[in-house]
């Protein structure tokens, strides 16, 4: 039934990408026969083991749920042709796509990767707390040298830098997590430095920005790209030697009953 769940998703792409009525009018009616597959799968599956069973699986609860607010959209679609609706339909199926991740449990090496990555979270909450700190320490200095003077009536387009960016600044707190979140991510940092440059024509923004690329990036990243690849190589090795183990008391257990 996840397989159905791709092709369906993949059906509303195609044909809302697609110039002709056509091939759209054909993938809606092939979206309310796949759909229809998995709504009579989701009311049996409700008939049998009953609700309160059903809601110890979330995805059997969402994929019920989702069933029956695909098909209402796309009849709707129907009766009422417009184009906000193939939108909402598309977001709907790509939420359930969510079921698909179950296929994941099957696959050894996901199961371990995603094992190592609920064991990171108490870990991760402790090193975010000190990227975010990081994050805040620049945000409220960059907030007292760099805030205000950074707005829509500057005319950047002359030094060739797009508009947009000019929402890249440190006039409140929040723009200011933005704008480091960008740079965090090394997201055309240069156009970003040379932007403040030209407005506040001093050399120490510079400095500001290379200082928060060694502490933001180069450091709280960096340890915690360090410390993830960490675990999940260590949770892949012992996944690995538990294998190992396994096989090895398979082994004996069967030479044993050989020699009886």
């Amino acid at each position: 039934m996840s397989i159905i769940s791709c092709i369906s998703f993949l059906t509303i792409i195609l044909a809302s990408e697609t110039d002709t009525n056509v091939w759209l009018s054909t993938g809606i009616y092939i979206e309310l026969v796949l759909n229809s597959i998995l709504l009579i799968e989701a009311i049996a599956r409700f008939i049998v083991i009953g609700f309160k069973a059903m809601t110890r699986r979330w995805y059997w609860l969402l994929d019920l749920i989702f069933s029956l607010l695909i098909i209402f959209l796309v009849t709707y679609y129907k009766l009422n042709p417009q184009p906000r609706l193939i939108r909402y339909t598309t977001y709907a199926l790509l939420f359930r796509l969510i079921r698909a991740l179950q296929l994941l449990q099957y696959m050894k090496a996901y199961k371990v990767i995603f094992e190592a990555i609920s064991k990171l979270i108490p870990l991760f909450v402790d090193i975010f707390g000190v990227l975010f700190f990081v994050f805040y320490f620049y945000c409220i200095i960059g907030i007292h040298l760099l805030g205000g003077r950074l707005n829509t009536s500057v005319d950047l387009k002359s030094h060739g830098i797009p508009d947009l960016y000019i929402y890249n600044n440190f006039n409140d707190f929040a723009s200011g997590l933005v704008t480091f979140f960008e740079l965090l991510i090394i997201n055309n940092w240069n156009v970003q430095i040379e932007m403040f440059s030209i407005v506040y024509g001093a050399k120490y923004v510079k400095l500001f920005f290379v200082s928060f690329y060694i502490f933001g990036c180069i450091l709280s990243l960096g340890i915690i790209v360090a410390f993830t690849i960490d675990i999940i190589i260590n949770h892949l090795i012992a996944a690995q030697i538990e294998k190992k183990e396994e096989i090895l008391v398979r082994t004996t257990t069967v030479g044993k009953l050989n020699t009886k």
